[in-house]
């Protein structure tokens, strides 16, 4: 009998990209006060963790990587990876919900988004934490390419 197991990867390294992207600009915005912890995932970690419990039997597991941190914490490891001081202006959560209810009328793709935004930035999502990789160093990494 086939047996199907739904990994949940908290976010990937990948994703925490756009924390970079933005960091280079030299100027952050951040929904909330951003004190909600993640522990992002580096793929190929992600890809050994799937290989160890291909055959566990279980149906759905949470995965994360090794190190949780909050997204201020992840915005600053991004800024001091490329050696600038940190810009950040906090937007407070209620202007977040008022953009996505204006944004709905006229574009609904945009609102969905907008609408998973919000809800990650307002919870933690700290499963098992596993792997060797490091953002930090991912981050360090992405500034040695610039």
């Amino acid at each position: 009998m086939p047996c199907t197991t739904v990994i949940r990867p908290t976010g990937f390294f990948s994703d925490m990209g756009m924390f970079f992207s933005m960091a280079r600009s030299g100027h952050m915005f951040m929904l909330g006060d951003s004190e909600n912890r993640v522990n992002p995932i580096h793929g190929a970690d992600l890809a050994k963790f799937c290989g160890d419990v291909v055959e566990g039997g279980e149906r759905e597991i949470g995965v994360g990587g090794p190190d949780t941190c909050s997204f201020n914490e992840t915005v600053t490891m991004a800024f001091n990876a490329l050696r600038k001081n940190q810009w950040i202006s906090q937007i407070p959560m209620r202007v977040g919900d008022a953009a996505l209810f204006l944004t709905g009328f006229f574009n609904k793709g945009l609102a969905e988004v907008m609408s998973f935004a919000i809800a990650v930035s307002g919870m933690d999502t700290v499963p098992t934490a596993t792997g060797t990789r490091h953002l930090g160093d991912f981050y360090r990494e992405l500034a040695s390419r610039e």
